[in-house]
């Protein structure tokens, strides 16, 4: 009988089930602090975001400063971030195409033929032949963005030639002003 009551004072070795519980409570917890971790995160990506889209720029502009040299050696400069695409549907796609052509814009512009089964010929004599082909344009965005800028006159030594205004809403021209710090 005494190994008997000698046995209640031995602890009991956990299972392999108990064990298994305990890694997925800590688990579960972890997930819990990861969470509020990434709602906290953003959070303050939100708050920087106010400041460096909205605040310091507008703050800036307001007193007329687009550059500023800090007491840390660092310096504070808005920048004019543009934004603009040649879109996918092949209505709205036709109207920026247009839009680059009668604007000097058409070098931008690459087109590219797909042939099947075909000569190596000339697209005229293709159509001429009536040989069937795809022919598609299209515009590389880093360049439709430095023409923008350009035409616009947001580059150095340019002048604008055209006003946002004046671009098709198909070309979803956006312009951010943002601060940034060096």
């Amino acid at each position: 009988m005494s190994d008997f009551l000698e046995s209640l004072d031995t602890p009991v070795q956990t299972t392999a089930f108990e064990e298994m519980m305990e890694i997925v409570a800590r688990a579960d917890e972890l997930d819990r602090r990861i969470e509020k971790g990434e709602t906290l995160l953003k959070s303050l990506k939100e708050a920087r975001d106010a400041m460096m889209l909205k605040e310091l720029p507008e703050l800036m502009l307001k007193n007329g400063i687009d550059f500023l040299g800090l007491d840390n050696g660092r310096t504070l400069e808005v920048q004019e971030k543009v934004f603009i695409s040649l879109p996918k549907e092949e209505d709205k796609r036709k109207a920026v195409l247009a839009f680059l052509e009668n604007n000097k814009g058409g070098d931008l512009i690459k087109s590219k033929i797909t042939v099947e089964d075909a000569p190596d010929s000339l697209k005229e004599v293709l159509q001429d032949k009536a040989i069937p082909f795809e022919a598609k344009k299209d515009v590389n965005t880093n360049s439709f963005v430095a023409w923008t800028k350009a035409v616009l006159g947001m580059k150095k030594g340019t002048i604008a030639r055209l006003a946002v205004s004046d671009f098709p809403k198909e070309a979803n021209l956006f312009i951010r002003r943002e601060a940034v710090i060096k």
